[in-house]
């Protein structure tokens, strides 16, 4: 089985799921080019993640003669094909016509999945056209890619969990906040730098499962400023934060005034956006705006999508 997987989705799954049922016995060729809009190595790292045990094998190498539309592209698919295994393969699945004249290039069977899409009526073009739309598709380890997060630093500290009600997802908790109210004072977690990685944690997994945005109650950076860490040493824990959280950044920070200058000048160094209202309805109306935008106008109330 060979695909690009920009990104994996339900179809993918079933088609792979299916294949490893039929044969025991599955090599699926993930096939990248530099210039694709998703990462070669992003796409290999969720295929890696979503079939652990499944034979993977990662073909970055530029064919441009190999392209479906040139003569002879399925005769230099399948010698690829055949320096990268031991034994020519039995079978070729796929759910796309090409897959026929591969597996007569190879001497393989032909083995049709859902080649009319009708289990799973999507393709990858269209996520990347339109994620939301498409969110159902979408397997939990790609949702990050696509998922919008919302930080709300407002004096309730309770928004960020009614917005997440509203619209069917969750909410990161204020981590420190949360510590500070269980009343414990031997916890495990404690200084700023590993407040912030429990919070960048807390998010990273909530990502996984969120219904396209994820509300938050406070970032890592602000957990850090507020506990009066120095820039350059802010700046080095952020780095090895955002290493380990590629997500880590939020779409949009939206905080009732006043904004602390420390917080307001770590925000415009990370680059992440600042939205500045007067009171908490205000920062409950600029994030309906938001929503609205990406999400389209019958956002609220959102329907859950599992």
């Amino acid at each position: 089985m060979i695909g690009r997987f920009m990104p994996p989705h339900a179809g993918h799954q079933y088609l792979i799921e299916f294949a490893r049922s039929y044969t025991g016995d599955l090599t699926v060729f993930v096939c990248t080019l530099a210039h694709e809009p998703i990462p070669g190595e992003l796409r290999f790292a969720w295929m890696s993640r979503l079939f652990p045990h499944v034979r993977l094998i990662h073909v970055t190498e530029e064919i441009p003669q190999a392209s479906r539309s040139e003569e002879g592209a399925y005769a230099i698919w399948a010698e690829a094909i055949r320096t990268r295994l031991e034994a020519d393969p039995r079978y070729v699945f796929a759910s796309e016509e090409y897959g026929r004249d591969l597996a007569a290039a190879l001497g393989a069977e032909y083995v049709p999945v859902d080649p009319r899409r009708a289990v799973f009526p999507v393709s990858a073009g269209a996520i990347r056209d339109d994620p939301f739309g498409n969110w159902t598709y979408l397997p939990h380890v790609v949702r990050p890619h696509f998922a919008r997060k919302i930080v709300l630093h407002e004096p309730s500290g309770t928004l960020a969990e009614e917005l997440a009600r509203s619209y069917d997802t969750l909410f990161a908790t204020d981590y420190p906040a949360y510590l500070r109210s269980l009343g414990s004072a031997d916890a495990v977690i404690d200084g700023p730098a590993a407040l912030a990685r429990a919070q960048s944690a807390s998010e990273e997994a909530l990502l996984l499962q969120t219904n396209r945005i994820l509300f938050g109650a406070t970032d890592p950076l602000r957990i850090l400023t507020d506990a009066g860490v120095t820039p350059a040493d802010r700046d080095e824990i952020m780095a090895q934060l955002i290493a380990a959280h590629p997500y880590l950044a939020p779409s949009l920070v939206v905080a009732v005034e006043p904004v602390d200058e420390p917080y307001r000048s770590a925000l415009e160094s990370f680059g992440w956006p600042l939205a500045c209202v007067a009171d908490r309805e205000a920062a409950r109306r600029r994030c309906e705006l938001q929503l609205e935008e990406w999400l389209g106008p019958t956002a609220a109330p959102a329907s859950r999508i599992d």
